[in-house]
């Protein structure tokens, strides 16, 4: 199980440190649960740094655990116009909203694609596709990395749209695309390690987002958890109820 931990000191190589502006008026140890609870390098920076921004950003998120609740916020910061989140767990809902969300589907339902495709059809006539199936967002981050899940986000891309996988799927997981689907039309599928992630560029810009209150930290920690209560954490992530939670030696 991949997890974050903190320690009230640590020695590393000063390569591996970031120098960071205090927290302000913030709560500073709400500030170190948050980052290191979060994941959020995982998704952030790749977002950041994007080239589109505004009315041209038209996103699904497929997945609104930690990570792709970061991803959404961070497209929120990017002012896209239509951030569109996907999960399994209808009570992920009100989170994924509250970071930014405009639209909440649920990722069981057969017809996902042509969800995603009513809420940004194609713009002609109002059809769900065109020519080349067209229509649709523009980029779909796939914060889970399973073979069905990225098969969906690549019919749920426009022209000169792309897939990018976040998610790490098993090491001798396999998918199959058309190849019409990229012919002509311009779409693409990339992976991204760790959200493109460089500590030295982008734990300064995300505490500074933090500071002026464009980003929640605090918030992605719903709840604190004594050691012996592990399986209770772990059941309330999988259940939607909490979106991190933190266990501590209380």
């Amino acid at each position: 199980m991949a997890r974050t931990s903190h320690a009230s000191g640590t020695r590393t190589y000063r390569g591996r440190g970031a120098a960071v502006a205090t927290a302000g008026g913030r709560s500073r140890r709400g500030f170190l649960r948050g980052a290191l609870a979060a994941g959020a390098a995982l998704s952030i920076p790749a977002i950041l740094r994007a080239e589109n921004r505004g009315d041209k950003l038209r996103i699904a998120v497929i997945g609104c655990g930690g990570v792709g609740l970061n991803a959404i916020q961070a497209l929120r910061v990017r002012r896209a116009s239509r951030i569109i989140a996907i999960d399994t767990e209808p009570q992920k809902e009100a989170l994924a909203r509250q970071f930014g969300a405009t639209d909440f589907l649920d990722g069981k339902s057969p017809d996902i694609v042509e969800q995603v495709r009513s809420l940004v059809p194609y713009p002609v006539n109002g059809e769900l596709a065109g020519p080349f199936n067209a229509g649709g967002v523009n980029w779909v981050y796939d914060v889970v990395g399973h073979p069905a899940v990225t098969s969906n986000a690549l019919e749920m891309l426009d022209w000169g749209g792309t897939v990018v996988i976040i998610g790490t799927p098993g090491g001798d997981a396999k998918f199959e695309l058309p190849y019409q689907r990229f012919t002509q039309c311009e779409r693409g599928v990339i992976g991204c390690r760790a959200g493109s992630y460089s500590p030295h560029r982008d734990i300064p810009q995300i505490v500074e987002l933090y500071r002026r209150g464009e980003f929640m930290l605090d918030e992605l920690v719903s709840a604190t958890y004594p050691m012996e209560k592990f399986h209770d954490v772990v059941h309330d992530m999988h259940s939607g109820s909490i979106a991190r939670g933190v266990l501590t030696f209380d």
